[in-house]
């Protein structure tokens, strides 16, 4: 999480662009992904109701979504590698 978008609907990078990725590539590991800063996904998560059940809709859960697809996918790939 790095940015989040205004009123404005402008994009406000606050924590800079492409560190993690950058991170991801010096250390040879792979970056799972970024999403937007969002207050609803905050609440949501520090009273246990996820924003992808409560607000389903809302432009962060295609993130959050692709996020979990990703570590699901890496968890599996680990798996069948040690087999």
């Amino acid at each position: 999480m790095s940015w989040f978008t205004g009123d404005d609907e402008k994009r406000y990078e606050i924590f800079g662009a492409g560190g993690g990725a950058r991170l991801a590539q010096e250390t040879r590991h792979r970056a799972l992904g970024t999403d937007s800063l969002d207050t609803k996904l905050r609440e949501g998560g520090d009273v246990g109701e996820p924003i992808v059940v409560t607000i389903p809709r809302a432009n962060v859960v295609a993130g959050v979504q692709a996020l979990a697809a990703t570590i699901v996918s890496q968890v599996r790939r680990a798996s069948t590698d040690k087999n």
